[in-house]
C-alpha cells in the first residue's frame, strides 16, 4: 500500500513539475513585463480582445484618481479610440483605493492607460514582445 502512494505521490509531483516549467515557458520571462500605473483622466477598461466591441473580462474599470495600474505583458494593435491603435495585453490589474490586485487577463487600450507612453519607451524599442 505505502508502494503504490509513493509512487502515485512521486508521479502527481513530476506531473505538477513540468505543468509549471511549461507555464514558466509559455509566459515568458517575469522581466519582459511592469506595472503600468495609469496616468490619463480616462477610464480604463480590461477587454478579451483589442477591440472596444469585445466583452470585458471582469475586471472593474481602473482609474488614475485612485491610484490603479495594469500589468503589462505586451502590446498588439487593435481599435484607434482616439489616441492611436496601441493596446496593451494584461495579465493583472491594481486597484490602489482597496490595494485588490487580481488576475485578469485581457487588453487595455494604451492611449486611455498612459497615453501610449509604455509603447513608445518600452514596447517599440524592441525590448518587449508584440501580443
Amino acid at each position: 500500500m505505502k508502494l503504490k502512494f509513493g509512487r502515485r505521490t512521486a508521479s502527481i509531483a513530476a506531473v505538477a513539475a513540468v505543468a509549471a516549467g511549461a507555464l514558466g515557458l509559455s509566459t515568458g520571462s517575469a522581466s519582459a513585463a511592469t506595472w503600468d500605473w495609469l496616468s490619463t483622466s480616462q477610464g480604463v477598461g480590461v477587454y478579451s480582445q483589442p477591440h472596444t466591441w469585445s466583452a470585458k473580462v471582469g475586471a472593474p474599470d481602473l482609474f488614475r484618481a485612485d491610484g490603479d495600474g495594469v500589468y503589462a505583458y505586451c502590446w498588439t494593435t487593435g481599435d484607434n479610440v482616439g489616441n492611436g491603435n496601441v493596446w496593451y495585453g494584461v495579465s493583472r490589474e491594481y486597484y490602489g483605493g482597496s490595494g485588490w490586485a487580481p488576475y485578469y487577463s485581457g487588453y487595455v487600450y494604451g492611449g486611455n492607460t498612459d497615453d501610449n507612453n509604455l509603447f513608445h519607451n518600452y514596447f517599440n524599442n524592441g525590448s518587449w514582445g508584440h501580443c
